[in-house]
């Protein structure tokens, strides 16, 4: 692990529990499990900023779910699990792999 020498003092490296690394800046507040949305446990993006902050959730559960019931979703309401599958699947359903 000959890259993780060349660390510089403004950054710092972290082991995700399933064994790769991440590198961030030394100030940045490290949670593991801010790698995926709390909701539907897909990998956050970068556009997912926002939804993270606001919801501690994804872009698109932030659209289907949080924003329409933000007071509740405020107040600790999530959909349930049966609802949360559905969509899921229907995510996966819509992934298509273009090969060129």
């Amino acid at each position: 692990m000959k890259f993780i020498n060349n660390i510089n003092e403004y950054q710092s490296i972290h082991q995700h529990s399933d064994g790769f690394f991440i590198i961030s800046p030394r100030n940045y507040n490290f949670i593991e499990n801010n790698l995926d949305c709390q909701v539907c446990g897909f990998l956050l993006l970068q556009n997912d900023d926002v939804y993270v902050e606001k919801f501690s959730c994804c872009i698109k559960c932030g659209l289907k779910w949080a924003e329409p019931n933000r007071d509740s979703w405020l107040n600790g309401w999530r959909p349930d699990d049966n609802e949360i599958k559905v969509e899921i699947l229907q995510r996966k359903k819509s992934l298509i792999n273009i090969n060129v």
